[in-house]
């Protein structure tokens, strides 16, 4: 089995926290613009800069304070023409942000704030036709923020959930979290300690006590119809990246019928996978949109099962890993489960040859390499108890 991921901006939105929705029609399907370019803390490769937004009527509509004290959160709204494919458009716009004073801007995972004039592409931002948000009910959203230790990878800081609602909706419900009621001029406004929570599932409530699910990202097929079960995710195994920054992981999920869900290998920050936008420094987790709750479990007479992920995500957005390490863009990740009687596997590569111990729960294993083997061969021997070995070929390019 080959796993391939192409990383894409548009996969998550450039990081869902830091992603500018620019509305379109009303009847035109949502379209993912070109990521904001913001000074970050770190280096980062030059990025397009789009024009700003035409920004009118101007207003605060909500803050919460931070939960440990700092800069407030803040939602400001501004009203901007937006051209269609047809028709020169009237939107709102919400922008999120901090408070300094009197100055709204965003504050980066080494603590400086930036100041942002309202429609720069420098923050969160989300635009709709009031029209639109009436028919989509809601674009509340949730991400996470990260802190940036100077030699170490991020880590979790804040779990934000922000974002307009339509008119009628009062409360909007997480999937495995708490209801949140909506704030002052319908906007949502949550900021918690620690990891976030993408809001890929919950449920709406209305005015008139009616209640609406959605489900932004449906798990894949299974015989037993059986789902990750929401707060029960740990990080079964990890390994660095070659460049450093965040290591990779897989993580294990409770399923919903007593078994246990499986994600896909990715790049880790506290115990969740998913991107770090090197821009505002906010954390987009792929939440279970690629676990498996059906997996077959290796046998004593088929005893490893593995996988290769070949991955375009870079060694860490910060370049500075990549130069000092001499590190190769693009990953191979090998993965895989093999049975309670393999101690050992070992991995032989045109690289390296290297030999891993399986979790202890769940018997994974994970290595990642950056580069390709073009031309080359490697392979995979798991090495059982009473001394037999079984050895696969692994998929390189």
């Amino acid at each position: 089995m080959i796993a391939r991921l192409a990383l894409a901006a548009a996969l998550l939105g450039s990081a869902a926290g830091a992603t500018a929705v620019l509305a379109v029609a009303d009847d035109d399907p949502p379209r993912k613009p070109t990521p904001p370019a913001v000074a970050a803390a770190a280096p980062t490769a030059a990025q397009p800069t789009p024009e700003p937004l035409e920004a009118e009527a101007v207003r605060l509509l909500i803050q919460v304070p931070d939960p440990e004290g700092g800069a407030p959160w803040a939602v400001r709204r501004f009203d901007t023409r937006i051209r269609t494919r047809t028709r020169l458009q009237r939107n709102a716009c919400w922008e999120l942000g901090r408070l300094a004073g009197d100055r709204f801007g965003w504050i980066d995972g080494k603590g400086a704030f930036t100041a942002h004039a309202p429609g720069d592409h420098g923050l969160p931002l989300n635009c709709l036709s009031p029209r639109g948000l009436e028919k989509v009910g809601s674009i509340v959203t949730g991400f996470g923020t990260v802190t940036l230790p100077p030699d170490g990878a991020p880590q979790p800081a804040r779990g934000v959930t922000w974002g307009p609602v339509a008119t009628d909706v009062v409360a909007i419900t997480p999937e495995g979290g708490p209801r949140i009621p909506v704030g002052p001029e319908g906007v949502v406004l949550r900021v918690v300690r620690g990891e976030s929570d993408r809001l890929l599932r919950g449920v709406l409530e209305r005015r008139d006590g009616s209640r609406k699910r959605f489900d932004h990202a449906p798990s894949l097929p299974n015989r037993k119809r059986e789902r990750p079960v929401p707060g029960t995710r740990s990080v079964e195994v990890r390994a660095p990246d070659p460049a450093g920054g965040e290591p990779w992981a897989i993580v294990v999920h409770e399923g919903s019928k007593g078994g246990r869900c499986f994600g896909g290998p990715g790049r880790l920050v506290g115990t969740q996978l998913g991107y770090v936008d090197p821009v505002l420094d906010t954390f987009s987790s792929t939440g279970d949109f690629e676990v498996v709750c059906a997996l077959p479990k290796p046998t004593r007479a088929f005893p490893l099962r593995v996988t290769t992920l070949v991955s375009s995500i870079p060694g860490g957005d910060d370049d500075r890993g990549r130069i000092e390490r001499r590190t190769l863009p693009n990953r191979i990740v090998f993965h895989g489960r093999v049975h309670p009687d393999v101690v050992s596997v070992t991995i032989r590569t045109p690289r390296d040859v290297r030999t891993l111990v399986p979790s202890p729960e769940h018997h994974l294993f994970i290595a990642v390499y950056d580069g390709q083997f073009p031309g080359g061969d490697a392979t995979a021997t798991a090495h059982l108890r009473n001394g037999e070995e079984v050895t696969r070929s692994l998929y390189v390019e």
